[in-house]
């Protein structure tokens, strides 16, 4: 049963009346949507208003590295959806996730989100097709190029998966991604803990043209 479904504009979000009416309706579930700053600003107003609910849901903002680190303890049990998580193993045409996150903290001193490995693993498959299409000679083909991409069917790489492209210019298309995860965290701060507790998977077929 849901006794509270409520709303509220962009960047005027009273995170606190938000979690104090949950409180008064009698959630047992607290499930939240947006990004980052509004993770962070419902995971505090939990606290600030003493709402136990048996379980904090957010979606996206958990997966953002910072969230576990600015939190702390609050952190805890928080669970959350994302494309990709730096704990998850998947490897891709030029590294495995553990390297890359190696790689990454290295060079920017925190772990890399999802974007980090999304924008990596494009990469990735970019480097992939054109390794698929070269010429003896070295020559670069366009075209083949852009027709392997468009090919993909069911890739499995670093930025999670499987993922597929079709022609069409929808929203379906453009979201390849077919396995999200859901993970929780088990401990807060600066040496947080996390663990997948789901990896939905959608048919691979699902919204493509």
């Amino acid at each position: 049963e849901i006794v509270l479904d409520q709303a509220y504009p962009e960047g005027e979000a009273d995170y606190t009346a938000l979690a104090g009416a949950a409180r008064d309706a009698g959630a047992d579930l607290f499930i939240g949507g947006g990004y980052y700053e509004d993770a962070i600003g419902l995971t505090r107003a939990v606290a600030e208003v003493d709402y136990k609910p048996l379980q904090i849901s957010l979606s996206l903002g958990p997966a953002d590295p910072r969230f576990a680190t600015e939190l702390g303890d609050l952190a805890r049990c928080v669970t959350g959806n994302a494309p990709w998580i730096s704990t998850i193993g998947t490897s891709g045409f030029i590294a495995e996730s553990a390297r890359f996150v190696e790689l990454y903290e290295a060079a920017f001193g925190r772990p890399p989100g999802f974007h980090a490995a999304a924008g990596f693993g494009a990469v990735e498959l970019m480097a992939e097709a054109i390794d698929a299409t070269i010429s003896p000679s070295g020559m670069i083909d366009r075209t083949a190029i852009r027709d392997a991409l468009a090919s993909i069917r069911n890739y499995q790489g670093l930025a999670s998966g499987p993922i597929s492209f079709c022609e069409a210019p929808t929203p379906q298309c453009r979201d390849g991604n077919r396995t999200p995860v859901i993970m929780e965290y088990t401990k807060g701060g600066e040496n947080f803990e996390l663990k997948i507790i789901a990896r939905p998977t959608m048919d691979i077929n699902t919204g493509l043209e």
